[in-house]
């Protein structure tokens, strides 16, 4: 008859308010890992198969003595070596929500509270020239090839200079074609370039490859949230669950 014990969420992150709802949750410890293998970790558990249409919170956590505990945002962005400047880690909330929503592929999100956005925004501008870097491993298939990682192989052509040769039978000197291989330079990696959208009536930052497509984006939805999120499809399900709150399913 012993009472039930402490769920994962109470364990975890009593204290935290309910930024986004999900369905289920996970923990992911950070203790003996790189950054980046800490960041494949958190994609690999964001792919992990989930019901149609749900979402699932993925917290990340460190041991302390006998005890677990959530990290907060500033030593999330220090552990993942992130180079987004002190006035950004200043102007967001020490909590946090990282999650996946399951869509084809699934969706990657992380939602920051902000309580200084007018620090936070320019901030954000600021940390566009290293964001694909410091997040490609989170937000980005990796498995799949990127334009800005693509570099083409060498290509070759043909050139046909005419040679002058004697002929044994005649004595007259005939032209043998002779294919000589011509190396051209390597084109340099296409880089993806950060552009302004709306989106859900949002002003949004979005990184496009050279194709025109998505590759993640970022949002403030108001002057307290900050999303960042790997799809359209993604943000906008972010942004009905956050408007209207807990959904029936």
């Amino acid at each position: 008859n012993k009472p039930a014990g402490p769920t994962l969420e109470q364990i975890i992150a009593p204290q935290e308010p309910e930024i986004v709802y999900t369905e289920t949750q996970v923990a992911v410890s950070i203790d003996n890992k790189t950054a980046n293998i800490l960041l494949e970790d958190l994609r690999n558990e964001a792919l992990k198969k989930l019901d149609l249409g749900t979402m699932k919170r993925i917290m990340v956590t460190t041991n302390t003595g006998s005890s677990t505990k959530n990290l907060n945002s500033k030593e999330f962005l220090s552990v993942i070596k992130s180079r987004a400047n002190d006035s950004f880690k200043g102007a967001i909330e020490p909590y946090f929500v990282m999650g996946a929503y399951s869509f084809e592929p699934h969706d990657v999100f992380i939602v920051f509270k902000v309580n200084s956005y007018d620090v936070a925004y320019p901030s954000m501008l600021a940390w566009e020239e290293h964001l694909e870097v410091d997040l490609s491993n989170l937000f980005i298939d990796q498995t799949k090839t990127s334009p800005i990682q693509q570099v083409a192989e060498l290509a070759t052509t043909t050139n046909t200079a005419p040679t002058s040769t004697a002929s044994s039978t005649s004595g007259e000197s005939t032209s043998t074609p002779i294919t000589t291989p011509l190396v051209t330079e390597k084109p340099k990696p296409i880089k993806a370039v950060w552009k302004d959208r709306i989106i859900q009536n949002k002003d949004t930052r979005v990184l496009l490859d050279s194709e025109g497509k998505i590759k993640f984006l970022y949002s403030f939805i108001d002057k307290n949230t900050l999303i960042i999120v790997s799809s359209e499809k993604g943000f906008k399900e972010l942004i009905t669950r956050m408007t209207i709150g807990r959904i029936s399913r």
